[in-house]
């Protein structure tokens, strides 16, 4: 079935070449399958020209919202059903107080106009900013699909990797991660260390720990742009072999911040998401087994999105803090699934749910440890409302 189409948003600094641009119209059009890498509704193009910016050559283009790839191999339509996000995430009121919030009910396999709007929108800012992320594209709008009365999109953009890895398996066990994803990492380390490596466990554990500095750098300029609410997570980044940086993905969700007295704890937020989602990535059963209490505390991979992150801050403050932090980590929740992970496979997602870090608790937590520092790190912060704890 192909879906009728129209271009809303066109990069016009960028040319690709006639034949490319057709493959891609396939795609987002439904006429077409793109190259899926993992279950969900982004799919990649590898250009048959490619595309050099800046010195960079685009390689890859990233299509968003043309469909939900499933393990099974079939791709669901996007908008013919409701996707529910199932947990909550952490937020500010206008008050400084912590809230939880519920994400809208979103189509499966697809996004809405507007959220690929403001992708498109983010990426063009960040840029701007010498933010590393992707290349916007396109937004195509589908004219026959709509979900819950709303128009459906698809977010368009370049991808300078050769393969568009991602970051999060690299916390999984070495006997777990794919030879390419190996090979991968290997690429990076020897990109950020000179140094080729077979990537055994402490070499991993090091490049883990520059991973978290580039990340928290990244989260710091993204910060700066006037942006908040990154989706922290390290399957949200990819990575730039010619600036040997980190590159922010997947930005439909953050907004330009309006509130500037809100500034300083939107700011905190977003570190503070980055730290959870490497925590609860380190808990996963392909995880695990490669982490222990003294491992956590030896290799402080929060000081090192710390450090990246607050690079104006005392180096023996950000110490005692992200100590103070993995010590909470361990205690609430770390140590409570390390005596299970044998059987955490065989578990029901609810019996699981008693074992996992409490969102709110981690977050306030977080917030009152940071929000200190926050204010000495930024002199533009003093004018900012304070963090009000639960």
């Amino acid at each position: 079935m192909k879906m009728k189409t129209v271009i809303i948003k066109n990069n016009s600094s960028i040319t690709i070449s006639p034949g490319d641009k057709k493959e891609i119209d396939k795609i987002v059009e439904l006429y077409k399958r793109g190259t899926y890498y993992s279950q969900g509704r982004t799919c990649y193009y590898k250009l048959n020209n490619v595309i050099n910016v800046d010195g960079i050559d685009y390689l890859y283009v990233k299509i968003k919202g043309c469909g939900c790839y499933e393990n099974d191999g079939t791709i669901t339509h996007p908008g013919l059903k409701p996707y529910y996000r199932k947990d909550p995430h952490f937020g500010i009121s206008e008050l400084g107080h912590p809230i939880l919030l519920c994400s809208d009910v979103a189509p499966y396999g697809g996004i809405l106009l507007n959220r690929a709007v403001n992708e498109f929108d983010n990426f063009t800012i960040l840029r701007k900013n010498n933010v590393s992320t992707l290349l916007p594209l396109y937004v195509y709008k589908y004219t026959d699909l709509t979900f819950n009365g709303n128009e459906l999109g698809v977010s368009v953009s370049l991808c300078e990797s050769v393969e568009p890895f991602r970051f999060d398996k690299l916390l999984q066990t070495n006997d777990l991660m794919s030879t390419e994803y190996k090979n991968f990492y290997q690429d990076v380390y020897e990109s950020q260390f000179n140094k080729r490596t077979q990537l055994d466990i402490n070499d991993k554990y090091r490049l883990i720990k520059r991973i978290g500095f580039l990340y928290g750098n990244e989260i710091r300029n993204f910060c700066n742009s006037g942006l908040y609410i990154h989706s922290g997570g390290w399957s949200n980044i990819q990575y730039s072999f010619k600036n040997k940086r980190v590159v922010l993905i997947d930005l439909d969700s953050s907004r330009i911040i309006k509130n500037e007295s809100l500034r300083m704890l939107q700011n905190c937020r977003d570190i503070t998401s980055n730290i959870y989602r490497l925590f609860i990535n380190m808990y996963n059963p392909n995880c695990i087994k490669d982490y222990s209490n003294e491992i956590i505390l030896d290799t402080n991979y929060v000081y090192s999105i710390l450090r990246g992150f607050c690079y104006n801050a005392d180096n023996k403050e950000l110490v005692d803090i992200s100590n103070r932090i993995n010590n909470y980590y361990i205690e609430n929740c770390f140590n409570r699934i390390k005596k299970i992970e044998n059987v955490m496979n065989e578990i029901s997602d609810d019996e699981a749910k008693k074992y996992e870090l409490d969102i709110m608790k981690f977050y306030d937590f977080c917030m009152t440890e940071l929000s200190e520092v926050m204010l000495r790190e930024n002199t533009s912060y003093s004018s900012c409302i304070r963090y009000k704890r639960r």
